[in-house]
């Protein structure tokens, strides 16, 4: 039985640890594995709240089901959902979502320089003040617990063509 291979191996699970196999299971072929998590300290970072908890949940995957934390297809896990867990270790779980927008940007104008012969070497004037122009853009946000991680443009179409500055 798993019990009997556990005691052979001189391995005692902790009170409160979690098996993988009930200890009156047999063992059932050569190579069969078995986890045995004891109860450790982990530190969990998810929606804006940090928890120090005691669990025998021998992966990330299990300690975040545990605190009745839902992940959605693109949020991320570190470490991964199926790393074991160590004592101490620091758990985090960010939320990941799309967000798309249209926005206003707004278009530096060019600056031409011309030579001018009444002028003295190293002076400038400007004859016309420049315009900055405007252009819609349709952008798509990556935000990472609510913070811009990525900015996406989509697409854009000018509103306002920039006027230059002579």
């Amino acid at each position: 039985t798993v019990g009997e291979t556990l005691e052979k191996l001189n391995v005692t699970p902790k009170t409160g640890a979690s098996l993988s196999a009930d200890t009156n299971d047999a063992v059932t072929h050569r190579g069969m594995s078995l986890i045995v998590s004891n109860p450790k300290k982990v530190t969990v970072k998810a929606d804006g709240k940090k928890r120090t908890i005691v669990t025998a949940a021998p992966t990330v995957a299990r300690v975040f089901d545990e605190l009745g934390l839902d992940l959605e297809k693109l949020d991320e896990a570190k470490p991964g959902l199926g790393s074991y867990i160590k004592p101490n270790q620091s758990l985090r779980l960010t939320r990941i979502k799309h967000e798309t927008r249209t926005e206003t940007l707004q278009v530096k104008f060019p600056v031409k320089v011309s030579q001018d012969s009444s002028m003295f070497a190293g002076e400038t004037t400007v004859v016309r003040a420049g315009e900055h122009g405007a252009e819609k853009a349709k952008v798509t946000l990556v935000l990472a617990d609510g913070k811009v991680r990525q900015r996406i443009v989509v697409s854009r179409s000018s509103i306002r063509p920039p006027i230059a500055q002579v």
